[in-house]
């Protein structure tokens, strides 16, 4: 009797330290590479044991490997919560490497998402676990940056710096603080060091793909130009076969080579933020007469770079128009309109260009009239409406403006 009650004490006590059926399950299906039926079983188990820390554990491996990894970071967390000691059961181990996937993926997820306040911890945790990995810190202070936390911003341009001296991105951030500071001489100088450093990247990363795929510079810049123009119009499976075609590789490297080139683009794209913030900032320091001329020198290697940055157009139109380039200013501004809607400024810019005409200024009222529609108490709209009527000798209508004008002007309406 006394042995067999042992026996059941012992049975018991193992019982209580194994793993649930559901949890045993999901392991086998998951060293299987049943992704799915094992997630499926963790959430039966979460579902009737929400406090067991092991099923949110085995959730977010799980969902690792599923590549929703959102929702791995999520179960990692919580397991965390749950039991502390998987943090230092796990973390401690080469399974360190998942909870960095889980973490730093998962926090691109969830700024696509639009929640990035959840990116916020998601990015903490990742650099938690890898100090010197860099994208974590610039994504962190993006978004920072978007919060308006400026001293959080500085605090991770500086860490930067200690990753990587010539690191681009550490500029760039330390730049728009100091913009939206208006402290432009100091943004300047911060923008032309990043423009720098992207410059440099961008070489390399040229480089890298002439020797992978043994090509001359002059063929592959081709070969990009034409991709860049296909996928402004192509679904993948076109963009594929286009690069087959031009770049004469076999199907897998034509996968590697488009990775390449998403790459390539992308460094482009922030080479040609920094020059138009640089052209942004330029043309605010008021202390320098050329400011327009060299903001637009700026704005136009912006655009070169990525012609479908609008917010360079629009801010090369405005310099275009205060260097009396009217005609310049409208050729650039007339086409964002299809993408900036409902902008007085844009629609003064037009109208009071179109003005300075010899020819065609009889197309500046459309414009005027539909930038007063948006800002009826903007003194300027009117004083050019006034000039407008006196050029087409509409004397009474171009006192009526000019009178509105000076009653907004005191204060009235």
């Amino acid at each position: 009797m006394k042995t067999h009650l042992t026996i059941s004490g012992l049975f018991l006590f193992i019982l209580s330290c194994t793993s649930s059926p559901n949890v045993e399950g999901a392991k086998i299906h998951l060293q299987q590479g049943r992704y799915l039926q094992a997630d499926s079983l963790l959430r039966t188990e979460i579902r009737n044991n929400p406090t067991s820390a092991e099923a949110f554990y085995w959730l977010g491996e799980t969902n690792v490997q599923l590549q929703k990894y959102a929702i791995a970071g999520w179960a990692y967390l919580k397991a965390e919560t749950l039991d502390s000691s998987f943090y230092k059961k796990y973390r401690s181990t080469d399974k360190t490497y998942k909870y960095w996937v889980a973490f730093s993926y998962g926090a691109k997820e969830l700024i696509k998402e639009n929640k990035e306040d959840s990116a916020i911890i998601f990015l903490k945790e990742a650099i938690d676990i890898d100090h010197s990995h860099g994208e974590s810190y610039i994504l962190l202070g993006r978004l920072y940056l978007a919060k308006n936390q400026f001293d959080k911003v500085i605090e991770i341009s500086k860490k930067l710096l200690t990753i990587d001296s010539t690191s681009p991105e550490a500029y760039y951030l330390k730049g728009r603080v100091e913009a939206k500071k208006e402290k432009f001489q100091l943004a300047q100088k911060d923008f032309e060091k990043s423009i720098e450093f992207y410059k440099n990247n961008l070489d390399n990363y040229l480089k890298k793909g002439i020797e992978t795929y043994k090509m001359e510079k002059e063929k592959i810049l081709n070969i990009v130009k034409k991709l860049e123009e296909k996928a402004l119009s192509s679904d993948k499976e076109a963009l594929d076969k286009a690069c087959q075609k031009e770049t004469g590789l076999s199907s897998p490297s034509v996968k590697g080579f488009l990775k390449w080139w998403a790459a390539y683009e992308s460094i482009k794209r922030q080479l040609a933020d920094a020059y138009f913030w640089t052209g942004h900032v330029t043309m605010n320091i008021e202390s320098d007469s050329l400011r327009f001329q060299k903001a637009a020198s700026y704005l136009k290697q912006a655009i070169e770079y990525d012609n479908t940055n609008i917010e360079a157009k629009y801010d090369l139109g405005i310099t275009y128009h205060y260097q009396k380039k009217y005609k310049e200013c409208i050729e650039i501004l007339t086409p964002i309109t299809k993408d900036i809607k409902d902008d007085a400024f844009l629609y003064l810019l037009i109208g009071a260009s179109k003005l300075n005409l010899e020819k065609g200024y009889e197309e500046a009222e459309e414009w005027l009239l539909k930038a007063k529609e948006l800002t009826p108490n903007d003194p300027e709209i009117y004083k050019k409406l006034s000039y407008y009527y006196y050029k087409i000798k509409d004397l009474k209508r171009s006192k009526e403006m000019l009178d509105k004008a000076k009653t907004l002007e005191k204060g009235g309406k």
